[in-house]
């Protein structure tokens, strides 16, 4: 097998990082403050007061019935009120994203616009999650489950179309994991190229243990399973979807990961409708 793991440089997915999206200021703001149990509500809300996209975005999630809006909120800081610190920054990050991730690359069997969904979807899974397992599951694990794809892009953008499109065929044939043809034929796996975001968009580096382990069930840690079962949970919501023929069932790597934050697998279904609704629910409030 050809390798192009000497391609796959340091450097040469540095450049690659370049060519995304950069982090908003506001959002990467957002992001700090988030982390600074001192930090007061003045702060933030002039944060989001002079980014109109961000603001926008807050208003319409303030007013949604996934918000369970009774009164109609006009002003930032009641919306910031309503919502949370975690739910503001999900927001940031999800409008942040868009941009990089919804375009007309393809990566391997995904177009942009379905690894964007695909993205959301897991990030919602893990704010489902949380609310029922908050002891259990990080703050920060629907921002990770967000961008534990993004290496793809990078990927992408790095060696080009045919390239992942040889990924994809190789595992397909070989009947192996997307993520481990991708170490045979670059070295690496995308949530290793993911770190590179990361580290670009000077994001916390406790990222890193989930977004790069989101597939190694063998370093599962809890902040690696949280976000390996809201990938999990995305997936299924999918697959659930197209489903057309037969029932679905849960597969044996959900079940474990659902017992894992003990979960009982046999409410798996109720999840997943959970899931489901909520991303339909937030679906209108993005900026798209």
């Amino acid at each position: 097998m050809t390798s192009t793991t000497d391609v796959l440089d340091a450097e040469t997915l540095d450049a690659a990082v370049e060519s995304i999206v950069p982090l908003p200021a506001a959002t990467a703001r957002l992001l700090s403050l988030a982390n600074d149990r001192n930090v007061s509500m003045s702060a933030i809300v002039e944060t989001v007061r002079y980014d109109p996209g961000l603001t926008a975005t807050l208003l319409r999630q303030a007013n949604s019935a996934f918000a369970m809006a009774v009164h109609k909120v006009t002003d930032v800081h009641d919306a910031i009120i309503r919502l949370g610190m975690n739910n503001v920054v999900s927001a940031a990050m999800r409008t942040a994203v868009a941009s990089s991730l919804d375009g007309p690359l393809d990566l391997y069997d995904l177009n942009g616009a379905d690894l964007y969904r695909h993205s959301v979807l897991a990030a919602v899974a893990a704010d489902v999650m949380r609310a029922r397992r908050p002891r259990l599951i990080p703050s920060t694990a629907s921002t990770v489950a967000l961008l534990h794809d993004v290496g793809k892009l990078v990927i992408a953008k790095a060696v080009g179309p045919r390239a992942l499109e040889l990924v994809s065929t190789l595992a397909a044939a070989d009947g192996r994991a997307t993520h481990d043809t991708e170490v045979d034929v670059f070295g690496l796996h995308h949530g290793h190229a993911g770190a590179y975001v990361i580290r670009k968009w000077k994001l916390p580096t406790t990222f890193l243990e989930g977004l790069v382990d989101h597939h190694d069930d063998a370093e599962r840690t809890t902040f690696s399973a949280a976000v390996q079962l809201a990938d999990e949970l995305a997936h299924a919501v999918d697959d659930i979807a197209a489903s057309t023929d037969a029932p679905w069932s849960p597969g044996g790597r959900l079940c474990d990961l659902c017992e894992h934050f003990d979960l009982a697998p046999n409410r798996i279904p109720k999840l997943l409708d959970e899931v489901d609704a909520r991303y339909e629910e937030i679906r209108s409030t993005l900026d798209r």
